[in-house]
């Protein structure tokens, strides 16, 4: 900002910045921790214009494309003169930035091109914030209204996805306080959440100045020349690794044995719940733990009375704690829903057999119907057939594929019309960022939807798409709910446990931020010019199988014809896929 007006003083009709893409891959993925993912696009551009509406310069990033690494390579041959720091390529894993500056230079380590993918995946983006039909946010030049944008960051304001988020994670809050409404109209979510009253551990605005903005700095008082526009933004000094400790409300004070519960004021706290850092006895997180996953189920429009659904049962924590909850909830609010479990036998030696046993015990305590399919009925391989054929490099991209078919053939022997799988908050957050790495397009714009594949036969749906990994855990531990702990024999060897571990990382942190990473990927579509030519996958069937595909052959039959040919590599690579010519 002091920059623009600096460079309007100056008579300038450009400024331009040395981001590199590194930095933007870096930005990029803070940005979507921070769920401004919606608004990445204006700024990874290489003109960025979002502040000529109040006559400033266009902003260029001539080095957008050149990575840190070969930067600083080429200064040293040039014997450029420059200020070096460990903290170039060294984050200090203190805050989230620091964390995804780790995290890109490892992946550009594993895979040097990820950082281009990731910038130049961000930049096809479009403002999935804006709703054109319904409001007018563009000028006639195209760009976004001042009214229409954040009041502090420029960014476009986001109205879809957030109220639903913020109504989970500030309902008691607002409740308390009734004053966020104002400033969520008039800041985006980012904002909102980072510097607005929800935290108090940093202030970019002094308390009670609301009305703090971006424009009203731009567009301040600057006749006496470029001296007298350089101003400083003050901070609230934060010790180095600590935050601002801000007192609880005296109703939350330390009773006489303990710390009483945030929820009811009365029972004594015995857990904190991961999501909000709230302390509450156990009742009461059983029932916000239920009623937040009701409320998903009513808000996102999962069910109708009379569906048959089949629940994915593999015995693990998220699908028992899945059938646990769906049953309860079935009877509680009269769904009118009719149950089954579903459960695939992949034929992993000392892993799947031992969790179906924790299935068949599911089925008889909570009295639901079991379908077990296997890999070696339906394909004609299980899954240790499989790893003996092609190692261990590319195995959970056969299970991966094969599993979701036979969940598919086994909805459709159980005659359910629609598949109700186990995935939680953590596992959508791990595919947003997988899909960025791997500028997976399609599957970036679809792969936070409560319902996928709501035009086919069988929609699958997802009530734990707000619920955290560490949540269920409790809840099942203190429920004392019979599940299966045990990891597959071969999962540590996949690649989606890179983006685990960043996100359990950045999760000690900040916790908000898997909340952030979903309201990102629900913000995300994909620019209408920017397919390259390509046509967005359509769904169809499979011209062999006959089970819906976006391709004419599905993966499912490419792969299986690769195993009987022998060749590992066939409809993994994408240079294997290719007919020769």
């Amino acid at each position: 900002l002091l920059c623009l007006r600096v460079a309007k003083a100056l008579g300038c009709t450009k400024l331009a910045f040395g981001y590199n893409a590194t930095y933007f891959a870096m930005h990029s993925l803070a940005s979507i921790l921070r769920g401004s993912g919606f608004a990445l696009p204006a700024e990874l551009q290489y003109t960025d214009s979002r502040s000529a509406s109040w006559g400033f310069p266009d902003i260029i990033h001539p080095l957008r494309d050149c990575v840190s690494k070969e930067l600083l390579l080429l200064c040293y041959l040039r014997n450029i003169d420059f200020v070096a720091s460990e903290s170039d390529i060294v984050g200090d894993r203190t805050d989230v930035k620091s964390l995804c500056k780790d995290f890109v230079f490892s992946a550009q380590d594993r895979l040097p091109s990820t950082v281009l993918t990731v910038t130049k995946t961000v930049s096809k983006l479009d403002y999935g914030g804006i709703r054109e039909e319904d409001v007018k946010v563009l000028d006639s030049g195209g760009r976004i209204k001042q009214e229409k944008m954040c009041r502090l960051c420029l960014s476009p304001m986001c109205t879809s996805s957030k109220a639903f988020a913020l109504s989970q994670q500030q309902q008691r809050q607002r409740a308390a306080t009734g004053d966020h409404e104002e400033l969520e109209e008039s800041f985006c979510y980012s904002c909102c959440s980072l510097f607005g009253k929800n935290n108090e551990n940093l202030k970019l605005w002094p308390v009670g100045n609301e009305r703090a903005s971006v424009g009203e700095y731009l567009t301040a008082n600057s006749s006496g020349g470029v001296t007298d526009v350089i101003e400083e933004i003050r901070l609230v000094p934060l010790e180095e690794g600590r935050s601002v400790q801000v007192d609880p409300p005296a109703s939350l004070a330390r009773a006489r044995h303990g710390m009483t519960c945030a929820y009811c004021r009365t029972n004594r706290a015995m857990l904190k719940r991961p999501k909000t850092k709230e302390n509450v006895c156990k009742e009461c997180f059983y029932e916000a733990f239920e009623e937040e996953i009701h409320q998903t189920i009513m808000k996102e429009k999962l069910f109708n009375r009379g569906d048959r659904v089949a629940i994915g049962a593999s015995g693990g924590k998220d699908s028992t704690v899945l059938i646990h909850v769906l049953k309860t909830l079935n009877e509680r609010y009269d769904y009118g829903l009719e149950l089954f479990l579903l459960s695939v036998d992949e034929g992993i030696r000392g892993y799947r057999d031992d969790s179906l046993e924790t299935v068949a015990r599911n089925e008889q305590q909570y009295g639901i119907p079991l379908e077990v399919v296997s890999y070696k009925d339906l394909y004609g391989y299980s899954m240790d057939d499989i790893v003996a054929k092609v190692g261990l490099k590319n195995n959970c991209t056969f299970c991966g594929v094969f599993r979701r078919q036979a969940l598919d053939r086994g909805a459709v022997l159980l005659n359910a019309n629609k598949i109700v799988t186990g995935h939680n908050a953590d596992d959508i957050a791990e595919t947003v960022f997988l899909n960025v790495l791997r500028g997976d397009f399609p599957r970036l714009t679809r792969c936070t939807n409560s319902i996928t594949g709501e035009d086919s036969a069988l929609p699958r749906c997802k009530p734990f798409k707000y619920t955290y990994e560490k949540e269920i855990v409790m809840y099942a531990f203190h429920k004392k709910l019979d599940y299966f702990a045990t990891e597959c024999t071969y999962s540590p060897q996949a690649y989606r446990g890179v983006a685990r571990e960043f996100i359990k990382d950045v999760e000690i942190i900040e916790p908000v931020c898997i909340l952030n990473t979903i309201i990102s990927g629900d913000e995300m579509k994909l620019g209408a010019n920017s397919s390259s030519g390509r046509p967005l996958q359509v769904q169809g069937e499979c011209a062999k199988c006959g089970y819906m595909t976006s391709q004419r052959i599905c993966k499912a039959c490419v792969l299986l014809e690769g195993l009987d040919k022998g060749d590992a590599r066939y409809g993994v690579s994408r240079q294997a896929c290719r007919p020769l010519r």
